[in-house]
């Protein structure tokens, strides 16, 4: 009797005619056309889909489980060159037909839809042909009435399989022997399958021995190790188990502190760790460290090898079910002790809890989940603050400064907001520059210029916040042209009117200018008080700050100090003298624009500023044939005393 591979397209066939005898019909009509299965081949295929050979060993232990085993011992001895592992259990045993099914692949014991076993396939038990050099296979079973015995040599090969009826036995079970030959020592053999055991039937409740001999010396005295651990298993220092129903299946979650693994179980077998339960799904994946994740069910479904799932589409929801409720609430009781400092007693430090925060705020787009509440940002001050509180204030205005705090010369105590170190633990230095990149200022860098902490509106004086007022590109200004026009006449006004709308508006001007035109309206600007990167010393070198499209004129700056003084006799040219001297910087504003495009935007910022800010046409008289363009050339002219 050899192993024989079913066809899958015939058991598909007889699922839909129900007729085994339709079914022979068309398989003997496939040999007659001359279509034969490559039986060797088939088998060498599915051999490959085990990529240790050594998972033979969990397949052996997890067919005991599912037969009703309550211990199964493996052990081995070498003879000659050739090492044979015996697997025996005290399970439910088999009958003649239960053999020969064993010895059918693709055909399980296990189909029916109740049934709590893993696999289903009826491959696993050709696992063993998978090892190399295997030369050898012996199996004795009973089931209390019947008892068979079953031998042949490779299982890759077409030999034989010779099945025997033994007298029957009362005790039930089956023990299998596998012979291959090999040069390693029976020691390292038995560790190498014990350690496949450990990772993947630790949780089973029966009893799992491995035997493993002493020394070097394959006749030496062999000693049991026990497999079993008790669910989650060690190396977790704190967990929850939850209980979800989806899809109207049961799933068993364990969320812990421990190694950064997500692995899939079914029936407490491990199946595969291979996927970022945290992520899947996602754009960003990001591994939480320290977040233990391990669930378990029935409802995930396994193709041969067993390494990944063929029903990824439960993925998604499950990734959905952890990363919004059940990760969140695990947290904030991990946070409660992390508060009353008892983190240390579940054997978790300070610094892996704050490691695993800051990884959850930085691949959450939720600010409002727990973990952005929790005080974990280093202060200059040996303070702790919040992702919230950093929130708070940037959103009042403040900037975000840091610093390394064996800076000298800098009196920190002078900033308005939080100044922190420039070593921040994990993610929290990413979580920073996602959110609030353009708040912050690196107190580090040489010759730095700050706006000074802590000033206020209330400190500008009249003529400051008049200056202010005239800074700005407004085009929009230009529409009073029309209220002109109906006072004073188009003829009194003159062509040179129009000259900003021209500019703007004619076909000849590129698309540069009309650009560059939206982009400067986009700037804001304002005035305050420059200072040193120490918060304190005066800054009297830099006209002016460009940054998140904001100009911060600087108050310190003899210049600029020049033009809030001329603000007192013509405010619109004050203003537009401060924009010109920003603007013709072409190293920090509007880079990208030609020098002629800055003229262009400078002459309709200067018509802007003469018909926009309330204008006085009344010292002209009605009957001036250009009264704009004297008030344009008045303007253009004045000096700055």
């Amino acid at each position: 009797m050899a192993f024989i591979p079913l066809n899958l397209n015939a058991n598909k066939m007889e699922q839909k005619n129900n007729s085994k005898t339709e079914l022979q019909q068309v398989l003997d009509g496939y040999v007659r056309d001359g279509f034969q299965a490559d039986n060797q081949r088939i088998k060498k295929d599915m051999c490959a889909q085990f990529a240790d050979y050594r998972e033979c060993c969990r397949e052996y232990v997890v067919n005991a489980s599912d037969a009703g085993a309550s211990y199964c011992k493996i052990t081995g001895s070498k003879n000659n060159g050739i090492i044979t592992l015996t697997f025996s259990d005290d399970g439910c045993g088999m009958n003649s037909n239960g053999v020969k099914d064993f010895f059918t692949v693709y055909r399980s014991g296990k189909d029916h839809p109740n049934s709590k076993a893993v696999g289903r396939h009826g491959i696993g038990k050709l696992s063993v042909a998978a090892i190399p050099n295997q030369c050898g296979f012996e199996m004795y079973t009973s089931d209390g009435k019947e008892t068979c015995y079953a031998k042949t040599s490779s299982l890759l090969e077409s030999t034989p399989i010779i099945i025997n009826r033994l007298e029957p036995e009362n005790k039930t079970g089956t023990t299998f022997k596998i012979s291959f030959k090999s040069s390693a020592s029976l020691k390292k053999e038995m560790e190498a399958y014990r350690e496949i055991l450990q990772k993947y039937v630790t949780f089973l409740t029966m009893l799992i021995e491995v035997w493993i001999p002493e020394t070097e010396d394959d006749e030496s005295e062999q000693y049991p190790e026990i497999i079993n651990r008790e669910w989650p298993g060690n190396g977790i220092s704190f967990h929850r188990l939850y209980r979800k129903s989806i899809v109207e299946k049961e799933f068993s979650f364990v969320i812990g502190l421990g190694k950064s693994v997500h692995t899939i179980y079914q029936n407490n077998v491990m199946i595969t760790s291979k996927y970022n339960l945290f992520s899947y799904g996602y754009k960003d994946s990001v591994i939480i460290p320290g977040l233990t994740i391990l669930v378990d069910s029935q409802a995930f479904e396994l193709p041969f090898g067993r390494h990944c799932l063929s029903n990824e589409d439960i993925l998604p929801i499950l990734t959905d079910l952890i990363r919004y409720e059940l990760v969140p609430d695990f947290y904030s009781e991990v946070l409660m002790l992390y508060k009353i400092g008892d983190l240390r007693s579940f054997g978790v430090t300070n610094y892996e809890f704050e490691l695993l925060t800051s990884a959850l705020m930085f691949q959450d787009e939720n600010t409002k989940s727990p973990w952005f509440k929790t005080p974990v940002f280093k202060c200059i001050n040996q303070k702790v603050v919040s992702f919230i509180e950093i929130a708070i204030s940037v959103s009042a205005g403040k900037f975000i400064y840091v610093a390394d705090p064996k800076l000298s010369g800098i009196d920190f105590s002078v900033f308005d907001g939080p100044v922190l170190i420039n070593e921040q633990t994990g993610y929290c230095t990413q979580v920073l520059k996602k959110y609030f990149d353009s708040k912050m200022i690196d107190l580090n860098v040489k010759s730095m210029v700050i706006e000074k902490p802590g000033s206020s509106r209330n400190e500008l004086t009249k003529e400051e916040e008049e200056f202010e007022r005239n800074l700005g590109f407004h085009p929009e200004l230009l529409s009073k042209r029309k209220t002109d026009v109906s006072r004073y006449g188009q003829e009194n006004l003159g062509d040179s009117f129009d000259f900003g709308e021209k500019i703007i508006n004619e076909k000849n001007i590129s698309k540069e200018v009309r650009k560059a035109n939206l982009e400067l309206e986009n700037i804001r600007w304002r005035v305050s008080k420059l200072v040193e990167r120490d918060g304190v010393t005066p800054c009297v070198t830099h006209l002016y700050l460009f940054n998140d499209f904001t100009v911060v004129l600087n108050l310190f700056n003899p210049v600029i100090k020049q033009l809030v003084q001329f603000t007192s006799v013509n405010p619109a040219l004050a203003g537009h003298w401060a924009m010109a001297m920003c603007l013709l910087d072409e190293q920090n504003i509007l880079p990208h624009i030609t020098p002629e495009t800055r003229e262009d935007l400078l002459i309709l910022d200067a018509m802007v500023k003469v018909n926009g800010y309330k204008t006085n046409y009344s010292n002209y008289e009605k009957g001036d044939s250009n009264p704009f363009s004297k008030i344009f050339s008045n303007f253009r002219n004045t000096e700055l005393n």
